[in-house]
């Protein structure tokens, strides 16, 4: 009877732990460097399929700047020295008819990138270090 109530203590317990979602690891090389962003499955299920032969993105390059800028807004005061300096689209590895776009941005000389997928949502991206030989 004991030995009941505990697998029902350690079941109870254990159960949070269990339902937890790692993220999606997202790699890509972009500008010769291995870029790499963290998506939460959550985020792809509104995010909009794509068939580039049959139709237009659903997000345009336009909104994808106008999605970025809001991100950034929401940690600085200001645009400031913003600059795009390079976008890309790309399909979302794992993940038939999704596609993101790969934004390079510059703000006081230090480049930085983003994912935005085509929701809108927008991913900050880290640069892989090179590994050391």
């Amino acid at each position: 009877m004991n030995i009941y109530r505990t697998l029902l203590i350690l079941m109870l317990f254990s159960a949070p732990a269990l339902a937890y979602q790692f993220p999606t690891e997202i790699i890509e090389k972009f500008d010769d460097k291995r870029i790499v962003a963290f998506v939460n499955e959550s985020h792809f299920t509104d995010a909009k399929h794509w068939n580039p032969l049959e139709e237009a993105p659903p997000l345009t390059v336009a909104g994808a700047i106008v999605a970025l800028k809001q991100h950034y807004l929401a940690d600085h005061k200001s645009l400031g020295n913003l600059m795009i300096k390079e976008i890309e689209i790309r399909q979302t590895p794992l993940h038939k008819g999704l596609w993101h776009y790969i934004i390079k941005a510059q703000d006081n000389g230090k480049n930085f990138f983003s994912f935005v997928l085509m929701n809108g949502m927008v991913i900050p991206a880290i640069v892989e270090p090179e590994s050391y030989k």
